[in-house]
């Protein structure tokens, strides 16, 4: 069975529909949506605009390689640092529940 907390570049991510990302005192805030959080300070994820700018282009229908494809055309950087990063913060938006990977239709 594969791993669904294994984060790969052909794989196609959309925020949790239970998430929402909002600017609180200039900084992102991904706040979850859902009931029965017991501490509310551990669930809340702050996102830098680097981070914001990858959350904001995971839309389900783009793998992580063709959002760090967009991404390189924004940011003064190599493209392996940018699929890096995406791919750890996508690991740990996952790992958290505020991601999802998503089955993309075969063209």
């Amino acid at each position: 069975m594969e791993d669904e907390r294994k984060v790969e570049l052909d794989t196609v991510y959309i925020p949790s529909e239970d998430m929402l990302v909002k600017q609180i005192q200039g900084e992102f805030v991904i706040i979850p949506l859902r009931r029965g959080v017991a501490d509310l300070e551990d669930v809340f994820f702050k996102l830098n605009e680097d981070a914001k700018a990858m959350w904001d282009k995971l839309d389900g229908k783009k793998t992580l390689k063709e959002v760090a494809q967009e991404l390189i055309l924004e940011y003064d950087a190599a493209l392996e640092l940018i699929e890096r990063e995406l791919l750890e913060l996508a690991e740990e938006l996952l790992k958290m529940g505020m991601l999802v990977s998503v089955k993309r239709a075969r063209a």
